[in-house]
């Protein structure tokens, strides 16, 4: 089943993930591995993911395809690599686009009401 320990540091990109199901994927993994911040004082609001640099490149791209935003650098670590959307108006519609379609039962709740609260998702 491939199911390995610390996944994030190995899992490569499925490439046969049919395009009308790429935010429900990627939503998975932001649930796992992805966190909504707002950056010091200023406020600035960030969308952001860690893992290995090769998913996070074809997360990225995927995003940007979709989403219209901007091409952030994925900022590596000894292990893990971050790959982090900032801004007011990117930030949200990324949030907007991960969750549309979404319901109860598949989405991570907690993670779902921050995007709510910060972004404003339905």
């Amino acid at each position: 089943m491939n199911i390995v320990e610390r996944k994030s540091l190995v899992l490569k990109p499925c490439l046969k993930v049919p395009n009308c199901m790429l935010s429900h994927y990627i939503r998975g993994y932001y649930d796992r591995d992805g966190h909504i911040l707002n950056i010091s004082n200023n406020e600035q609001k960030a969308i952001g993911f860690s893992g290995n640099f090769e998913f996070l490149d074809w997360i990225k791209m995927i995003i940007k395809n979709n989403c219209n935003v901007g091409n952030p650098k994925i900022l590596p670590d000894k292990n893990i690599s971050c790959l982090r959307f900032t801004g007011n108006k990117q930030a949200p519609i990324i949030a907007k686009w991960l969750y549309e379609g979404s319901t109860e039962d598949t989405r991570l709740d907690r993670k779902y009401h921050i995007a709510k609260e910060k972004y404003g998702v339905n």
